[in-house]
């Protein structure tokens, strides 16, 4: 069994709302089925409230939370 982990998905504001978000996630998914890959988790800035409510409603499940340390 293989694991993803993916660090950004970004639509620019002027393009929200057209269905690139779900199609790419789609495509992920569809990644992930060809390559054996079972689970994927996707990093969310805290304050992104309407990309947590995109990736609920795309069957994503809030599973934990992760800590950054910026070393200077």
């Amino acid at each position: 069994m293989h694991r993803g982990h993916i660090e950004d998905i970004v639509v620019s504001k002027d393009m929200r709302g057209k269905g690139i978000g779900t199609k790419l996630l789609g495509a992920i998914k569809e990644f992930c089925k060809q390559n054996d890959i079972s689970v994927f988790k996707l990093d969310s800035n805290n304050d992104l409230g309407d990309a947590h409510q995109f990736y609920l409603k795309n069957g994503g499940k809030q599973t934990e939370l992760m800590y950054r340390f910026d070393i200077d």
